[in-house]
């Protein structure tokens, strides 16, 4: 498999907060972790996790990243607001 150079510095994010961010900080945090900069990358999902608090791809990543670190817990950046119910049935 050949490997493809990532420039991480040529992506500019807009400091606007709309949802177009929340990707552009998502995909950086991903080249970030592909060259195994947690660091980076967990600042980058947390940026993107501000930005949409219910953004499921950041999620997973950051717990990636997270775990690639050793860390077993970590703090989530925002609150995960949840809507509609939840219904247990045996």
């Amino acid at each position: 498999m050949a490997s493809v150079p990532i420039a991480l510095g040529k992506l500019s994010i807009d400091s606007r907060p709309h949802r177009v961010c929340a990707v552009a900080y998502l995909m950086r945090g991903i080249a970030y972790d592909g060259k195994k900069d947690d660091d980076r990358a967990i600042a980058d999902f947390n940026e993107a996790l501000k930005i949409n608090p219910n953004f499921a791809e950041a999620h997973n990543n950051r717990g990636s990243a997270v775990q690639a670190k050793g860390i077993t817990t970590a703090p989530l950046p925002t609150t995960v607001k949840l809507s509609g119910s939840i219904r247990i049935t045996r």
